[in-house]
């Protein structure tokens, strides 16, 4: 559970593969806003790469509230994937020291992802990458860039408008006019 969504561990009943559902609240959205999240979503749906989290399906869903007198909520489901292994963070939190050998194997795969997402026309900008969504294949040992929920399209030069975690952003997304340098910055970081 996070602030703006929460996720469980479903299962598609007509494939019978385990999948992550996501619930987005719907609060504020504009008109604008949810057209252009679904074009976005249309994009991730056909994004395919081994070390980006497979993207399989959205949806709106209204569920009506338990208390009486309150409006029902609006959620966007997402179906994605499901990571067990953890993260990134959790990984480098659990185990003090690792094998550079094996940080230099994850650092390539995440640059592979990257290359990937910037190499699609229009380029695709993750702009929240950290460790926090960046997922480990415990069985494998490979690493996939997830919860692209905060890309963009870069459709003109420049994309315009400030998103992401703080600590990892470029300092030219608070001017809001940047590109896909950013996601660049952050695996630095």
């Amino acid at each position: 559970r996070g602030s703006f969504k929460t996720v469980y561990k479903g299962l598609d009943t007509e494939t019978g593969v385990s999948v992550a559902w996501a619930e987005l609240q719907d609060k504020k959205l504009t008109k604008d806003e949810r057209r252009r999240f679904k074009e976005e979503a249309e994009l991730l749906k056909g994004l395919q790469h081994p070390n980006i989290v497979r993207f399989y399906d959205y949806w709106d869903i209204v569920r009506p509230s338990t208390t009486k007198g309150v409006l029902p909520r609006k959620y966007i489901v997402l179906v994605t994937e499901l990571m067990t292994s953890g993260t990134l963070k959790t990984y480098l939190k659990r185990f003090k020291k690792l094998n550079p050998k094996i940080l230099k194997s994850w650092c390539r795969q995440i640059l592979r992802g990257l290359l990937f997402l910037h190499t699609r026309v229009p380029p695709v900008i993750h702009r929240d990458l950290k460790c926090d969504n960046i997922f480990i294949t415990g069985p494998t040992g490979s690493v996939k860039i997830g919860d692209l929920g905060l890309a963009t399209l870069k459709n003109q030069s420049f994309a315009k408008s400030v998103i992401g975690t703080p600590e990892f952003m470029a300092p030219e997304m608070y001017e809001e006019h940047y590109d896909e340098a950013v996601d660049v910055y952050a695996y630095g970081l």
